[in-house]
């Protein structure tokens, strides 16, 4: 008895924005590509208990890029030096 192995995609939705202006850390000019995504499966499922329609997800992308949009622009200098170092680089 042979047993199949079934892969199944399920759609992508995304969303891009892209930022640009000064480093609220060193005002160097900086610009930075925001990407969100999710998939429309039935295992994505809203606070009903029912599988996410394709307006809820889209929704749902257009807060959370909203909400990254208004944290401060950092370049990566600056953005490096405000995260913590790994576990396995701390003294």
């Amino acid at each position: 008895m042979r047993f199949r192995n079934v892969t199944t995609h399920f759609e992508e939705l995304k969303l891009k924005a892209t930022r640009s202006g000064r480093c609220a850390g060193c005002q160097k000019r900086t610009s930075r590509v925001l990407k969100v995504s999710q998939t429309l499966n039935p295992f994505n499922k809203n606070a009903k208990g029912l599988p996410k329609s394709r307006f809820e997800i889209m929704e749902e992308l257009r807060i959370r890029l909203a909400e990254r949009r208004t944290q401060p622009l950092l370049c990566t200098g600056c953005e490096d030096a405000a995260r913590p170092p790994p576990p396995w680089k701390r003294p």
